[in-house]
């Protein structure tokens, strides 16, 4: 199967993301979108994997959340705590995707514009004054 267009995959990317991310990656310029797209999908995390993750116990492991992975571990060894969080990962899991992923396009739409300011800033400070004293 075919890989979509950059453009497809920003588009419906986008649409899953929060207001704040979509319209601050849209304001891009088209460069800027693109290396936003590479970088989040490489960070993002899949609903699909998260789900069979989530199976047999992994899901916080999946989400880089080892303290919680590591408790849910240990009340594995009881046996009904286990049960519980085991449940309340079915019912949380779509939204704590959706979450970390808005969070990884803000980090990610943060970085770019801190960058491109300073380009701009050092690009200001090297241009030479028209100004003439005399």
């Amino acid at each position: 199967m075919a890989k979509k267009p950059p453009e497809d995959r920003l588009v419906a990317h986008l649409r899953d993301l929060g207001y704040m991310v979509s319209n601050g990656v849209k304001a891009l310029p088209m460069e800027l979108q693109l290396e936003w797209l590479d970088s989040f999908e490489r960070r993002r995390k899949r609903k699909w994997l998260a789900w069979i993750c989530w199976l047999p116990g992994l899901f916080y492991a999946y989400m880089g959340k080892w303290g919680t992975w590591a408790l849910y571990l240990l009340s594995a060894l009881i046996g009904i705590p286990a049960l519980i969080w085991w449940i309340i990962q079915a019912i949380n899991l779509n939204s704590t995707v959706d979450k970390h992923n808005t969070e990884v396009g803000m980090e990610l739409l943060t970085f770019i514009e801190q960058v491109r300011r300073s380009q701009q800033d050092r690009q200001f400070a090297e241009t030479p004054s028209t100004t003439s004293h005399g």
